[in-house]
């Protein structure tokens, strides 16, 4: 965990042989990057491996001493090919037993739409030892949070609606808290868009613009026909974060 006074910083691991073949455009790192921002988290890394165990494990075993929160994206389902719980496991070692609310959730719902279970939906089903599940209002499969090493880890289901919901409702409020506990929020936020200048110009107009503020950075963006140009502040205190911003777009 980041100590007091500093970033807290995340990486996003999606895995999935459909996403490395171009199957599957990886919408879930853009969704989860987004809100990472707002909450006042930094990603660091994305990074996309296929669904063999040796490749999710080596990702895992390098990402979580570097970072404060990993969020791992698909593999959760009932098929051979799913399989993150299984290498979470191995990893930690410790067993990957079914998850009984989450069984007895799939057993009410096939039973609802008529559907037959078969041996491998309790694939889907599994958690770690010890880790924490997270419900799936939109779907079957559980994801679930658990500690790797020094890392907050979070694995979620790879379908996109499911993701997302998940992630609203049970991994934003725990990154939230984090956040809160690491003394720096959310940060104070400006873009600008500039129209008829090049984005060199744009960078030598503003160079030393920060030259006095230690806690804020600029960020570049071309978005034709207009160039935008991203300041961002992070402070302990949010109300001085907003105050640093508006000094800065004075001088601007």
């Amino acid at each position: 965990m980041s100590s007091p006074g500093t970033r807290t910083r995340a990486a996003l691991l999606a895995i999935g042989d459909e996403v490395l073949r171009g199957e599957v455009l990886n919408t879930n790192a853009t969704f989860l990057s987004e809100r990472l921002f707002e909450i006042g988290i930094e990603v660091g890394e994305q990074l996309v491996v296929s669904d063999d165990p040796t490749a999710i494990r080596t990702a895992l075993t390098r990402l979580r001493p570097i970072y404060d929160v990993v969020i791992c994206t698909g593999g959760l389902g009932p098929t051979e090919d799913d399989r993150t719980v299984d290498v979470v496991s191995d990893l930690l070692g410790v067993d990957s037993p079914a998850h009984e609310a989450s069984l007895d959730a799939m057993k009410q719902r096939f039973s609802t739409h008529g559907f037959e279970m078969t041996p491998n939906n309790l694939r889907q089903v599994r958690i770690p030892a010890g880790g924490e599940a997270l419900p799936n209002s939109a779907g079957i499969a559980p994801g679930f949070r658990i500690r790797l090493g020094g890392a907050d880890a979070y694995f979620l289901p790879g379908v996109a609606r499911e993701m997302e919901k998940m992630f609203i409702s049970e991994v934003s409020p725990r990154l939230t808290r984090l956040v809160a506990e690491s003394g720096i929020g959310r940060p104070a936020v400006r873009t600008w868009h500039i129209y008829g200048m090049g984005e060199s110009h744009i960078d030598h107009r503003l160079a030393g613009l920060l030259a006095t503020v230690d806690n804020a950075t600029l960020h570049f963006r071309t978005s034709s026909p207009e160039n935008h140009v991203k300041v961002v502040v992070r402070d302990t205190d949010p109300e001085r974060a907003q105050a640093t911003l508006e000094r800065i777009d004075r001088d601007l």
